[in-house]
């Protein structure tokens, strides 16, 4: 085993011990995670992709059709990032074996890492809806009181994030508006209904409730 390991280009040898290291951080990361502990200590990045869509109907009204759709991750996160460096490593000595090549095999372990690090994040987004449903009935949220902290569109253009107690926690929620301006960041929030089951409609708390 050493002399295999030693008969391995510098280059190599660095990327084997990265990957057997953080390959073990994540493994034992993500056994922790599954018996629900330090899920809670990770600090995130929000990262949201809106689509909007206007089409004219071509009849001479001027009937436009608004389409919006949000996919919101935590995409930057300790487990991703462990993910990242667990992945990547393996790729690029695999690229480096079959191609000898640092850039190509650095350019594949960082693709490879990215592609690790969206799964992690499309599977703690799951895992978070599966954790919220059986505990917490979103129509409890209706007349409670948030803070924004990533600014909600207005006229329903788009999504934002509203932080809420709701059965005793303090979490983020994905929320919407309908009033005719955007609402900025740090401002005071009241439910007004739910949408879509897991989303909430929002409207600044000075406004008469509707």
């Amino acid at each position: 085993m050493l002399e295999w390991f030693g008969a391995l280009s510098g280059f190599e040898q660095t990327f084997y011990v990265i990957g057997i290291v953080m390959t073990g951080l994540f493994i034992v990361k993500a056994i922790l995670l599954l018996l629900g502990v330090g899920a809670d200590v990770d600090v995130d990045a929000d990262i949201g992709v809106d689509a909007d869509v206007d089409v004219d109907s071509g009849d001479g009204d001027g009937a436009m059709v608004h389409a919006s759709s949000a996919a919101d991750l935590h995409f930057v996160s300790v487990n991703g990032i462990l993910a990242f460096l667990a992945v990547g490593p393996w790729f690029v000595v695999g690229t480096y074996s079959m191609w000898g090549s640092h850039v190509i095999s650095i350019l594949c372990g960082i693709a490879s890492g990215f592609v690790a690090m969206y799964l992690v994040a499309l599977m703690l987004r799951a895992l978070k809806k599966l954790e919220q449903s059986g505990t917490i009935n979103m129509k409890d949220a209706i007349g409670k009181i948030g803070e924004v902290y990533l600014t909600v569109p207005e006229m329903d253009k788009g999504r934002g994030k509203v932080n809420l107690v709701l059965g005793g926690q303090l979490q983020d929620y994905t929320a919407i508006s309908r009033d005719s301006e955007p609402i900025a960041f740090g401002t005071k929030v009241r439910v007004v209904d739910i949408e879509d089951d897991d989303t909430l409609v929002v409207q600044r708390e000075s406004e008469e409730i509707v």
